[in-house]
């Protein structure tokens, strides 16, 4: 709740200073401002805080990428046995019918109890 609080005294000047509209200037944007400011001055762990915020962080991007590439497997393979793909609308002839197609991994039991 205290972040989403309108800024007030020097905080206000600050942002709007940095061309923040009224609406925006909030707690949570002039601690935002203040870490990009600190970043900016080069403190690293600013830096790196603002990065994982931003959603710049490396592992973040390269997760991302691994579950789109997974994701799209996934789409093929079902595509390639005939099962329509997650969202598929297509796939069916009578609108009134909805698949759920639930994907399980594979976890070398098969053929067990």
């Amino acid at each position: 709740m205290l972040l989403n609080m309108a800024a007030s005294g020097k905080l206000e000047e600050n942002l709007a200073q940095l061309g923040f509209d009224a609406d925006d200037r909030t707690n949570m944007n002039a601690l935002m401002a203040r870490m990009f400011t600190k970043a900016m001055s080069g403190d690293v762990a600013a830096f790196k805080a603002l990065m994982d915020y931003g959603g710049y962080h490396p592992d973040q991007k390269l997760k991302d990428r691994e579950r789109r590439a997974h994701i799209s497997a996934m789409e093929a393979s079902a595509k390639d046995t005939g099962i329509a793909a997650l969202g598929d609308d297509a796939a069916s002839d009578d609108e009134s019918v909805e698949d759920t197609i639930i994907y399980l991994p594979e976890n070398g039991r098969e053929g067990q109890q």
